[in-house]
């Protein structure tokens, strides 16, 4: 309700053209190379696209408590789908690197998991009304409606024409036009233990008026059942470092080494030239 209440607002006569659909612990990071998403969005509307998906990455915390996570994480996982065919590979580094992460899940939830939130991206849609598919059917804001956390929908529409992303493989799933240079979402999920032990994972899991979680992950049920019970600061903070972060130091080298893991730190470092600045 929020983003179509945003949609309606913000498009034309106030001159919005896109809209992102991003929380408050994700950041859109620009392309490779690129100081600015202005060009990328600009190529688009060129390109006749409506909605973009963007390839996500969730951060990796190295420390148990950060009070600004955006200037002190700058560890993260890759998407699995923009990773080449290493990946499937037995015995490769990168393949190798994955088990880690699955294993030591396994281990502690039952369950193998790499990424501990969504991997399937965010998405923006373009608001102007001057966008047309490939049919040359013009399309305004008031066709647009929130299909979701990740993505839009829009009325007349038949599948994916004119939506384009830069993850591999919902390009292909989806018949999407794939554009492999493009910005990124950095999520920087749970990246303390306080952000850890008070995440609504009972919001996230979707519980219903019976108490479950129907289909949703058996872990997301485990970390609610945590809160409600009000397990001890060491049991949480067990649960951060066996599950969610990585505090060892060679392993940590392995995983960037490999490819799985990678550094971005351009986040931070922007955001403390703009406070030595404002001081």
């Amino acid at each position: 309700l929020n983003c179509e209440h945003c949609v309606r607002r913000l498009a034309t006569p106030h001159g919005v053209r896109w809209l992102l659909h991003i929380d408050s612990d994700e950041v859109l990071l620009p392309a490779d190379g690129q100081e600015s998403v202005r060009a990328h969005f600009t190529a688009l509307e060129a390109a006749g696209c409506w909605q973009f998906h963007f390839c996500n990455l969730e951060a990796v915390p190295q420390q148990l408590e950060t009070k600004d996570p955006f200037r002190s994480v700058s560890l993260f996982k890759q998407s699995l789908g923009q990773l080449g065919a290493d990946i499937q590979k037995a015995g490769t580094p990168l393949r190798d690197a994955l088990e880690y992460w699955l294993k030591r899940s396994y281990a502690r939830l039952a369950v193998p998991i790499y990424f501990l939130t969504y991997d399937n991206g965010k998405a923006a849609v373009r608001l102007d009304g001057t966008d047309s598919d490939r049919d040359g059917d013009c399309a305004s804001s008031s066709s647009i409606s929130c299909g979701g956390v990740h993505g839009w929908r829009r009325s007349g529409v038949v599948c994916d024409v004119g939506c384009h992303t830069n993850i591999r493989e919902r390009a292909r799933r989806f018949n999407m036009t794939y554009c492999a240079e493009a910005p990124r979402v950095l999520h920087y999920a749970c990246c303390s233990l306080d952000a850890f032990v008070s995440k609504d994972w009972r919001g996230l899991g979707y519980m219903d008026e019976t108490g479950t979680f129907g289909a949703k992950p058996a872990f997301v049920a485990r970390w609610s059942r945590m809160q409600k019970d009000g397990r001890s600061a060491d049991s949480n903070a067990e649960e951060f470092r066996s599950v969610v972060g990585l505090f060892d130091a060679g392993e940590t080298r392995r995983q960037l080494a490999s490819g799985l893991l990678m550094r971005i730190d351009c986040v931070a470092r922007f955001l403390t030239c703009v406070h030595d600045e404002c001081d």
